[in-house]
């Protein structure tokens, strides 16, 4: 039901469980998604005794992107990447578990993860060049360091989705299950592996191979301010459709 919480929280074994929970929109990112998502890292930051979160999306899909139907009330601007900042600056190991629809914000979402695993099944896509007449901001530096180059522009240039598969194949899934219960077998498996090694020492290592992705916000920021990125659901939804 709408009125439901858009997070929900489950902790077990050393893991937080993190789910977005907007299952009648495909989970699309609004405000109060975003302002528990960043919640919901806060706590499991804030807690020892959690080592590891999985992030993942309740229905059909992990998540269709930003809600282009939210009202003008909506924060705008640097605000709507707010969850995504929160989300690189996390020192604990994030896992998205991906099924059904990663797209836009969605796969932006998983991209801030650490590690992405997805069902054979899953769609990734970057549709806003098609859909809004945008350049997907926080997708595009990330794409063409963590996957071929070519492969990366194809995905973007075309905005046309690839299969959990193929996005293994390429490097930008990391692990791939043949459904939604293999899925969480495989997460699981990893968050167990990464619970007996040093937190301080995955701190760490975060922190060092991750440095390139303050350059790349630093970036996104340089493109909004020339208008290139347009961060407003408004605007984009004013636009109309895109040719096919």
């Amino acid at each position: 039901m709408p009125d439901e919480d858009p997070i929900l929280v489950e902790t077990r074994d050393g893991k937080m469980l993190i789910t977005l929970n907007r299952p009648e929109v495909l989970n699309a990112q609004n405000d109060p998604l975003r302002a528990g998502l960043i919640a919901a890292l806060d706590r499991f930051e804030a807690d020892d005794q959690l080592g590891v979160a999985l992030v993942m999306g309740s229905g059909r899909a992990f998540s269709a992107g930003a809600d282009l139907k939210e009202g003008p009330s909506a924060s705008g601007g640097r605000a709507r990447f707010a969850h995504f900042d929160r989300l690189d600056r996390c020192r604990k190991p994030l896992i998205a578990c991906i099924h059904g629809y990663a797209v836009g914000g969605g796969l932006e979402l998983a991209l801030c993860c650490d590690i992405r695993v997805a069902t054979e099944d899953a769609l990734l896509g970057t549709p806003e060049p098609r859909t809004i007449a945008s350049a997907p901001g926080v997708a595009a530096p990330r794409l063409g360091r963590l996957m071929p180059l070519g492969e990366a522009l194809k995905l973007m240039l075309t905005s046309q989705p690839i299969s959990g598969r193929r996005a293994y194949d390429v490097g930008l899934v990391q692990e791939v299950a043949r459904d939604q219960e293999a899925l969480r077998l495989v997460a699981d498996g990893l968050a167990d592996r990464m619970l007996e090694c040093s937190p301080a020492a995955l701190a760490s290592v975060k922190q060092i191979a991750r440095t390139p992705v303050e350059l790349e916000m630093s970036s996104i920021q340089r493109l909004e301010s020339l208008g290139w990125i347009d961060g407003s659901p408004r605007a984009h939804a004013s636009r109309g459709p895109r040719p096919a």
